[in-house]
């Protein structure tokens, strides 16, 4: 279909998630998917009845497509980043996590810190897949940069396993939906162990992405046996990164190490449809359990995970506090015993996502002598939760304040 539309110029559709990509003829012959090719590490080029490739692929072989897309110039990549952080400034937001910042970002993130022009505080994860980078800053050390300290670099984003909708995610046990798999995991996926240990013992945060059952225990034990090298490390607020699906024997573990998870409230809104297709019911329980961290004394930090879902607070509020979708289903939430709070699911984007990037000192509450960083609502979530939880959907962000400084006014 994309290559009757589009015969003339190579298109790439990109899965919104990252996880998938499709592309049209002139794409595939680009990046190298063609009849014989074989699927790459990690990844999965989709196949019709007589093999040949569709010009769909999952996990690493998005890969693929991405390596033959030309780069953005400099100026582009730069502006991109400047309306980026805007429209997050739009949405509410005075500060982001960007995971897995490769050489050219962090290089348009420092020249846009230099001069002034970062309007949200931005904490960078050095990408894991991105070995010249990592050495690179192995000899900078953390840093906060730009005038105002706008720009955080104490932090690598580490690529573990896949998506679950995908199959990619490293599962204990074989998917339900499909016999004999169970995901991809590792250094077969492009997590690269020595330097990543080398970037955990230098004093680095990491952050390492992890999905399933199998990658979650994996990741931790990967964690542990660094911290026997050096139990100073394990103060260092390491994160795993969206821990969708934790074995109920790993949750103590995650108190155990001091490791902070950082997740998404919307995946259990849109997740929850084909989750039990992937891992059946009792696997479930254990699936977006942000009550059980809580009951394991682990700190959560929430985010949207954007792209791939709206990062919309309203939405994420919802989402942590009902385990429903926008049309209230199902009725009481799914697995409703993981509800949060209003309070604990507010705390989750501000003091906990400040605690996760070490800035709890400065921000994340509103307290004398912390930086102005100010969200202002026209609801109170509170007081909405009480009368009608589904009445959180209708807020709306009429103010955002970064250092005491307007970067969005909805009156304007």
């Amino acid at each position: 279909a994309l290559t009757a539309a589009f015969p003339n110029n190579p298109v790439l559709m990109d899965g919104t998630n990252g996880f998938g990509a499709w592309g049209n003829r002139l794409a595939m012959e680009a990046a190298g998917i063609v009849a014989g090719a074989p699927d790459p590490t990690g990844g999965e080029i989709l196949r019709d009845a007589n093999g040949e490739p569709t010009g769909a692929v999952r996990n690493r072989g998005v890969a693929l497509f991405r390596s033959a897309v030309p780069p953005l110039s400099d100026e582009r990549l730069q502006r991109r980043l400047v309306n980026g952080l805007q429209l997050m400034a739009d949405a509410g937001y005075t500060g982001v996590h960007h995971a897995g910042v490769d050489s050219r970002l962090m290089t348009a993130y420092e020249a846009l810190a230099e001069r002034g022009e970062l309007s949200l505080r931005v904490s960078a994860m050095i990408s894991g897949r991105d070995k010249p980078l990592m050495q690179e800053w192995l000899t900078r050390g953390p840093q906060r940069l730009g005038e105002d300290n706008k720009l955080l670099v104490h932090s690598v984003k580490g690529y573990y396993d896949g998506s679950l909708g995908a199959r990619g995610a490293k599962l204990l046990e074989e998917y339900s939906d499909r016999e004999g798999h169970i995901g991809v995991s590792g250094e077969e996926y492009g997590f690269f162990t020595e330097e990543i240990s080398a970037m955990l013992q230098a004093g680095f945060q990491i952050n390492i992405h992890a999905i399933g059952d199998g990658g979650n225990r994996e990741v931790l034990h990967f964690l542990r046996d660094n911290f026997a090298l050096n139990p100073a490390m394990q103060k260092n607020r390491h994160r795993i990164e969206h821990a969708q699906v934790v074995h109920p024997d790993d949750f103590a573990l995650y108190d155990e190490l001091d490791v902070i998870a950082s997740v998404q409230p919307p995946f259990v809104a849109e997740d929850k449809v084909w989750t039990e297709d992937r891992i059946g019911h009792a696997r479930s329980a254990g699936a977006y359990a942000w009550r059980s961290f809580r009951r394991n004394n682990t700190p959560l930090a929430f985010g949207s995970d954007l792209m791939g879902y709206d990062w919309n607070l309203f939405y994420g509020l919802h989402s942590a506090i009902t385990r429903q979708s926008t049309d209230s289903q199902p009725p009481g939430g799914w697995f409703p015993e993981e509800k949060l709070t209003t309070e604990e699911s507010i705390r989750g984007y501000t003091s906990g996502a400040a605690y996760a990037a070490f800035l709890e000192e400065e921000t994340g509450t509103l307290e004398v002598g912390k930086w102005a960083d100010i969200t202002l609502v026209d609801i109170d979530p509170f007081e909405t939760v009480a009368r009608e939880p589904a009445a959180l959907l209708n807020g709306r962000v009429l103010m955002t304040l970064v250092g005491g400084q307007r970067v969005f006014d909805a009156t304007r």
